[in-house]
């Protein structure tokens, strides 16, 4: 299980990826990129292109972390 470190609170689960056999760690993305925001004092824009260049950009194998955004429920979404 890999682990993006200095952004545990940004850890919200865990999920079993069956097909691989292994955990992989769930971080809640808005909450990582305001981490990053606070600790670099960059803006949004900023952290958002590092999260896409560093960490998503970055993880080809399975077992890497999920990045997901809380939002509304899929109902919302298609009402």
């Amino acid at each position: 299980m890999y682990r993006i470190d200095g952004y545990d609170e940004a850890i919200i689960g865990v999920a079993y990826d069956h097909p691989v056999n292994e955990q992989r760690l769930i971080y809640d993305k808005a909450k990582l990129l305001e981490l990053i925001m606070a600790r670099d004092k960059v803006s949004y824009t900023d952290a958002s292109e590092w999260v896409e260049y560093n960490i998503e950009g970055s993880f080809s194998n399975t077992s890497y972390p999920i990045l997901v955004r809380l939002g509304p429920s899929v109902e919302d979404l298609f009402d």
